[in-house]
């Protein structure tokens, strides 16, 4: 029996998000580190990085999975690569990272992908978490956050 609201995803479905996130890794392995770069700081980018943002809202929101998973994966990679980085989304979980995805390129339909992912984790850069909080101290930010239900979200 299914509880309410869960939609059943196929096998494939499930290969295609695994996909997306290890892409992402590999993506985020190959784009973060300053020493990844070659001699002219130059970079390869592969997979869904190469998208533009108007390709990725062109996809309506209950079929993004693939993307969200790259950008998962960009970012776990870039939380195991930085040094002194726990978190770069801070304490926000993936739904809100996922809205600043979706509203970065609102603004720059034209930018590629792996340009929203790396402008996200320059702007969070300075506010990242450099250690595993307490759970309290997680908790007490939660409750700081307004919990206003996203527009373009399916509920």
């Amino acid at each position: 029996m299914m509880a309410a609201g869960i939609v059943p995803v196929s096998r494939q479905e499930k290969g295609r998000w695994i996909v997306g996130g290890l892409a992402g890794i590999l993506a985020c392995a190959l784009v973060i580190p300053l020493h990844a770069r070659d001699l002219n700081q130059q970079y390869k980018v592969q997979g869904l990085g190469l998208d533009t943002c108007a390709s990725f809202l062109d996809v309506p929101v209950d079929k993004r999975g693939l993307y969200y998973s790259w950008l998962a994966g960009y970012l776990t990679a870039y939380n195991y690569l930085v040094r002194d980085t726990y978190s770069i989304a801070e304490y926000t979980g993936l739904t809100r990272t996922n809205e600043w995805f979706e509203k970065y390129c609102g603004k720059h339909p034209g930018n590629m992908l792996h340009e929203a992912a790396r402008q996200f984790v320059t702007e969070r850069y300075r506010i990242r978490l450099k250690q595993k909080p307490e759970l309290e101290d997680m908790l007490r930010f939660q409750q700081r956050i307004p919990r206003e239900p996203a527009q373009n979200r399916p509920r």
